[in-house]
């Protein structure tokens, strides 16, 4: 009776815990004026946040990623964005900065609060990916992946230790499939 009692104590805290994992939704394909746009969000999990909150400052690299599908063949790489997003946070001097960068432009903002700080830094809407008139015909997917690497390793002992872990995470997602045969193009409604 009271390992049952407590069999069920635990799986009802187990379900009462609020926590979320890393998760990307989308991504989200749109097309305007023949070139091809993708919006996506990734949402950190709790031990993210609160590591956050206590004033360790997060790098988070996002890779989206265009690929041409094969049946026979591995995918075929064809064009890809680099976007690194830093964010601080103290909250004693409620203080919230962020800074993107995309290999062009350095975008840096403050911010009231963690939640409007997290709601730039891991949205993105309508990023321009490719131009239609440079695809071959055929069958493409988008693949969103973000990663973070651990700032407190060095890099020799990350070289001798390989066996150390050098990222905190790293999640990607692939889109569906969508068809471009030079006329028209091919995108699922539903994503």
């Amino acid at each position: 009776m009271k390992k049952t009692l407590i069999f069920i104590t635990l799986f009802a805290l187990l379900l009462s815990s609020n926590s979320h994992a890393l998760e990307i939704k989308g991504p989200e394909l749109s097309a305007k004026e023949k070139n091809l746009y993708v919006s996506f969000q990734f949402r950190f999990d709790q031990k993210q946040i609160s590591s956050l909150k206590k004033g360790l400052p997060k790098e988070v690299v996002f890779y989206v990623d265009l690929f041409r599908s094969w049946d026979a063949w591995p995918d075929e790489f064809i064009r890809g964005l680099k976007i690194i997003r830093r964010l601080t946070a103290d909250a004693m001097k409620k203080e919230y900065k962020a800074s993107s960068y995309d290999g062009k432009t350095l975008d840096m903002r403050r911010f009231n609060s963690l939640d409007s700080l997290l709601a730039w830094s891991l949205s993105f809407k309508d990023l321009p990916l490719t131009d239609f008139e440079d695809l071959e015909p055929g069958r493409y997917f988008v693949k969103i992946t973000a990663e973070s690497k651990r700032t407190k390793i060095p890099p020799l002992i990350s070289e001798i230790f390989f066996f150390l872990h050098s990222r905190e995470f790293r999640i990607s997602k692939n889109s569906d499939i969508f068809v471009w045969n030079k006329e028209r193009l091919g995108i699922p409604k539903c994503m």
